[in-house]
């Protein structure tokens, strides 16, 4: 069975891996490099946001905050205090919303589609987004990278944090698989691919951080 690609859309993909801890297949897309789950076996929204509910993100601790300061310390130097920000799907508690303001950065808005459905937030154009560990979870990655495009001003960057596969090394023994609630899995070619494509500028890459520019 070949499966559309749901970043790129090509149907040139293969049957990649099993996990047999959450009955799922993988898929290893040809064209731009993503690895994904079989959409007929994700999780339900109820199920899924029972997920999200579960996490320990509602507390800051000194651990989150170092993690979301891995986005925060690199938007610093390229972003100034009256910058216009947004951070998309910031979860129950916007804590990266709230060490910005901290920082000086009074004008960020954010949004989540289960946690701060602010719609009008989706109605502005942004200096910056940000998007910490979010894109693995969306069910069309690709509409929503062309929607954050659409937000952002020319010269605008997205900030986005997820995990990056290296293909030398094992794949069901990578800690970021063992989550349902992630169903995409980027790669080096992954995000050559989406800066060509979405004619993006790549500012910045890291294991698990990237920085694209909009033209």
């Amino acid at each position: 069975m070949v499966y559309e690609c749901p970043l790129c859309k090509s149907l040139d993909n293969s049957h990649f891996a099993f996990q047999k801890a959450y009955t799922r297949d993988f898929y290893d897309c040809h064209h731009c490099g993503m690895i994904f789950v079989n959409r007929e076996q994700l999780l339900s929204e109820n199920e899924e946001k029972k997920r999200y509910d579960l996490h320990e993100n509602h507390i800051r601790t000194p651990g989150y905050e170092k993690f979301l300061r891995r986005l925060i310390n690199p938007l610093k130097k390229l972003c100034g205090h009256d910058s216009v920000g947004l951070d998309y799907g910031e979860g129950p508690y916007p804590m990266l919303r709230e060490i910005l303001s901290e920082d000086g950065y009074k004008n960020v808005q954010g949004f989540d589609p289960y946690y701060n459905q602010n719609t009008e937030a989706l109605d502005t154009n942004y200096d910056f987004i940000t998007c910490s560990e979010v894109i693995e979870h969306t069910k069309y990655p690709g509409d929503v990278l062309k929607k954050l495009k659409a937000l952002l001003k020319t010269n605008g960057y997205l900030v986005m944090s997820t995990g990056i596969y290296s293909r030398d090394y094992d794949f069901l023994s990578w800690q970021y698989t063992h989550d349902d609630t992630h169903i995409n899995f980027f790669t080096d070619d992954t995000i050559l691919w989406i800066a060509k494509n979405f004619h993006l500028d790549l500012v910045q890459k890291d294991k698990d951080l990237v920085i694209f520019s909009k033209k």
